[in-house]
């Protein structure tokens, strides 16, 4: 059985503005169409034509979940301990007993406000204080406030009074 070749008409193509506007292009592609001619617009054919179906919209969705949830959890204060999978977690993200006395954090803040900060304004006093308030419930607090703490003690030099220290052993 001989099959005849069959021709196909070449694809047309609107132009960028005709595309852009999303009006049917009137024009043959080789001289300016008349949309745009009637528009004062310049009719090129730069563009690169998109790939046809879904263009990825599961992940958008993803992503967009995720900076709500997100933006939620700002907005309640700093998060619980759940790990990425929403779970709680183990204990052996267990915060260390003493290590962060509140006399030792408030020391902490107060010299990284009234000596690092004008330097280097990396941090907001409120949301600082509001980590040292929370740091029993949220590791991301927890952290926070056990970085700032080793940044003013060992690259600000802080040397905070004896007395608010857990161990003495640590004023060296």
């Amino acid at each position: 059985m001989a099959s005849t070749p069959t021709t196909t008409a070449p694809v047309k193509r609107a132009c960028d503005s005709c595309h852009r506007r999303k009006v049917k292009c009137i024009g043959e592609g080789t001289a300016p169409c008349k949309n745009c001619v009637s528009a004062g617009l310049a009719c090129t054919y730069n563009a690169i034509p998109q790939k046809k179906g879904p263009k990825g919209s599961r992940a958008k969705v993803l992503s967009e979940l995720h900076e709500t949830q997100r933006n939620a959890q700002l907005a309640a204060g700093f998060p619980t301990d759940l790990g990425f999978d929403g779970r709680t977690l183990s204990s052996t993200f267990a915060r260390t007993p003493g290590l962060m006395p509140p006399a030792l954090v408030e020391s902490c803040i107060e010299y990284f406000f009234a000596h690092v900060y004008p330097s280097e304004p990396v941090l907001n006093r409120q949301r600082a204080q509001e980590a040292a308030v929370g740091m029993d419930r949220s590791t991301e607090a927890y952290c926070m406030v056990v970085a700032l703490c080793a940044y003013v003690m060992i690259q600000a030099n802080h040397k905070p009074p004896v007395s608010v220290l857990p161990r003495p052993e640590m004023a060296h």
